[in-house]
């Protein structure tokens, strides 16, 4: 699918731009008082903005060495971290002062977890999305279906704006391959999916994954997308509930109080906490 989808990148690229121009002739066909000067700076400037968010095969072939050494890379420490990241956490977590072992435990655990129910959540949202404006693009046999499918995929790891650009990609592709009645088909299917996503998906799924204000998010994307373009983009939102949820998992004493019956000596299937005697209560 990769490379099915690579090798139609410069058509996708192509029908995006021609698409604009379309919608520009239509604004100045529509509304003859348009500044038409501004108008083609506007749409020049979004052109540009699509070719270079869209790589070129040449620019692909170049880098190729290098996403092959990073895949290698990620499966050998894959593996590792698979097989023996519960003892290097353990053996990491011995070293650290006995005074703050068991919070950095804590804080450490925590923000795994949200990191997990992130991927998880955000991979559940992009298949929808995916599947949903992709069957659209299919039944009405767009040329560029399968490319247009995995760009909306791949821009719904970014937060709030990634399947939006995504969908109105396929509908400006929608209405230079196969017209304006098509086009308006696929315009309603991304609006149907958007809005499953934002009223049932995202409360449901993501909120509870990062448990983050929609302020916060939208705040942590438009900066990592300032600092980082994409990539910025992509690890913003993660990154910021990964380490709000590590400072909570740090601040938090667990729950254990020594006056109180919750607190109960470790089992044997605890993790290892800080290196201090423990009182037994009087019933135990």
């Amino acid at each position: 699918m990769g490379r099915r989808a690579t090798s139609e990148l410069d058509d996708l690229q192509s029908q995006v731009v021609e698409g604009l121009d379309r919608l520009r002739q239509t604004a100045l066909d529509t509304l003859p008082g348009l500044d038409a000067r501004r108008l083609d700076e506007i749409t020049n400037g979004v052109a540009d903005a699509v070719r270079q968010a869209l790589p070129s095969p040449v620019a692909g072939a170049t880098s190729a060495a290098e996403i092959l050494a990073s895949a290698l890379l990620a499966v050998f420490l894959l593996f590792f971290f698979l097989r023996d990241g519960e003892q290097m956490w353990s053996w990491m977590m011995h070293r650290m002062p006995a005074s703050r072992a068991g919070r950095i435990d804590r804080a450490g655990r925590s923000g795994w977890q949200t990191l997990m129910s992130y991927t998880h959540g955000t991979a559940a949202v992009a298949a929808v999305d995916a599947i949903g404006i992709g069957a659209a693009l299919f039944i009405l046999q767009v040329p560029l279906a399968l490319s247009l499918a995995l760009l909306t995929f791949i821009s719904a790891f970014v937060p709030i704006i990634g399947a939006t650009v995504a969908g109105a990609a396929a509908a400006l592709v929608t209405l230079v391959t196969n017209g304006s009645r098509d086009a308006l088909i696929v315009l309603a299917v991304v609006v149907i999916v958007q809005q499953v996503e934002g009223n049932l998906l995202q409360p449901v799924v993501m909120r509870r994954a990062i448990q983050l204000h929609p302020v916060i998010t939208l705040l942590a994307v438009t900066a990592g997308t300032l600092v980082a373009g994409v990539a910025g983009a992509l690890i913003a939102v993660p990154l910021c509930a990964v380490i709000y949820h590590a400072v909570l998992g740090y601040r938090d004493d667990g729950g254990r109080q020594p006056d109180k019956q919750s607190a109960e000596p470790a089992t044997a299937g605890d993790e290892p906490r800080p290196a201090q005697p423990v009182a037994k209560s009087a019933s135990g």
